[in-house]
């Protein structure tokens, strides 16, 4: 497309594609594999009316969450929030989903712009803010699902890093993967926590613009 893209995220069988894309005006877009290729994108339903981005499936494939500044329900609809919040939707067969809800807890409702938010299979979200608490630049949280609401964020400290943004959360939570002064870092979980980061090499740290960084389920691609 002639737009930017950005922040893919499949569905488990590999067969739709989610993503970013535009430049003034942002949509979370999709496409399905036809035939071996790709067909021509369209807008997710739930992102016609208000901008969207940063969307992931989960590992299940029953919801997708993603960024928008859609007004919240108890907010005026005629104008967007002046904030980013973290939506989800549920599947309701193939490629169609239901109305776009907000997360309903109070780390989503605070008045902070969250971002990036990504799924393990045991339902615990992940996502990235900038400006929380008394951290300026970005920092991620995550906040175990509890079976009927999610539990208090808890800041994610990875050793070695100055920064946390865009993270990416293996299904099974053994690694993170994200961003950290524009270049990509991984860390697995130990014993105590999070490992030191690793700083991927040069094939894709290459100085250019990077952001969103998604592992397929098999872990052998990085997009």
């Amino acid at each position: 497309t002639p737009y930017e893209e950005w922040s893919v995220s499949f569905t488990p069988d590999g067969n739709a594609v989610y993503f970013s894309e535009g430049t003034i005006y942002m949509a979370v877009c999709y496409s399905k594999k036809v035939s071996g290729g790709w067909a021509k994108p369209k807008v997710a339903s739930f992102s016609e009316k208000w901008p969207g981005w940063d969307p992931f499936v989960s590992p299940d494939g029953k919801k997708i969450f993603y960024v928008s500044n859609q007004p919240l329900p108890d907010a005026p609809q005629n104008m967007p929030s002046r904030k980013s919040h973290l939506w989800y939707a549920d599947n309701l067969g193939g490629d169609k989903w239901s109305g776009a809800r907000p997360v309903n807890e109070p780390f989503n409702l605070d008045g902070i712009n969250d971002y990036a938010p990504t799924v393990s299979k045991n339902g615990t979200l992940y996502f990235c803010s900038i400006g929380r608490g008394d951290i300026k630049g970005w920092s991620s949280y995550s906040v175990k699902w509890m079976g009927g609401h999610f539990d208090k964020p808890q800041l994610i400290t990875v050793p070695g890093t100055d920064e946390i943004q865009d993270p990416f959360i293996a299904p099974d939570e053994s690694y993170l993967a994200f961003i950290n002064n524009n270049e990509i870092y991984i860390s697995f979980r130990d014993a105590n926590g999070w490992a030191p980061a690793q700083k991927l090499g040069p094939q894709v740290n290459d100085g250019n613009g990077i952001s969103g960084p998604y592992i397929s389920a098999d872990g052998k691609t990085l997009y």
